[in-house]
């Protein structure tokens, strides 16, 4: 009994080890294939990015986005500023009227050649969802930095020193304080309401870029009006 027990271990063990092995090498050889398969993804998409490079149709449009964004911002600060100086009565409500009608035209004028985003959230969250591919998203948000800079920068060298100070051009002021009027102010607010504020707001026009004019739904139903 103890010599078959000890012949039948002699083939047993063998055979285990040899499915064991066969096991062991499936699982190399799947583990293998994955990051194959992952690997070629990885390249394929890098290629067709690195080829929306090359387009000329998606420079222009980049380009587009640089200069619209940048004559927005010129327009609408200066029209913000104009309003402040002139002392209306209702300064803001006359701000938010130059606002919608300079966000309007600009978005409409550059539409044709870019799509009008002229905002890095609207350019990153059409990326996430789709509309826009990688390459071009990127071109558009350094076109759009680019802009608002330059933008920012020409009007500041427009108007007074004064002015410049008194408003914070070339500067985004979070609680700080600044030489203006002959006196020490401090403008701005606190880092956390202001970020609650930039969440909330452009959660707003994701909202109404997304409900308007990127969803089809609303082109069917606008053709019924």
């Amino acid at each position: 009994m103890v010599a078959c027990d000890h012949a039948a271990g002699v083939w047993l063990i063998p055979l285990l080890e040899s499915r064991f092995s066969i096991a062991e090498g499936f699982d190399n050889w799947y583990t293998a294939y994955s990051f194959f398969c992952l690997c070629l993804c990885a390249c394929l998409f890098g290629i067709f990015c690195l080829i929306k490079f090359v387009y000329v149709q998606v420079w222009r449009a980049a380009i587009s986005e640089f200069i619209v964004t940048a004559l927005l911002v010129f327009v609408n600060t200066a029209g913000a500023i104009t309003c402040l100086q002139a002392g209306f009565t209702s300064s803001t409500a006359a701000i938010s009227v130059i606002t919608f009608f300079c966000l309007a035209f600009f978005i409409l004028g550059a539409a044709p050649a870019s799509g009008g985003h002229l905002n890095p959230a609207i350019t990153f969250a059409t990326v996430l969802t789709g509309f826009c591919s990688p390459a071009r998203g990127l071109l558009y948000v350094i076109g759009q930095i680019a802009g608002s800079v330059i933008g920012a920068l020409a009007l500041k060298v427009v108007v007074a020193e004064s002015v410049a100070e008194k408003y914070g051009l070339g500067g985004c002021y979070l609680k700080n304080t600044i030489y203006s009027d002959g006196v020490l102010q401090e403008v701005g607010i606190e880092p956390g309401p202001a970020l609650l504020a930039e969440f909330v707001f452009t959660l707003v026009v994701l909202f109404f870029a997304f409900s308007i004019a990127l969803d089809p739904k609303q082109f069917q139903v606008s053709l019924h009006v």
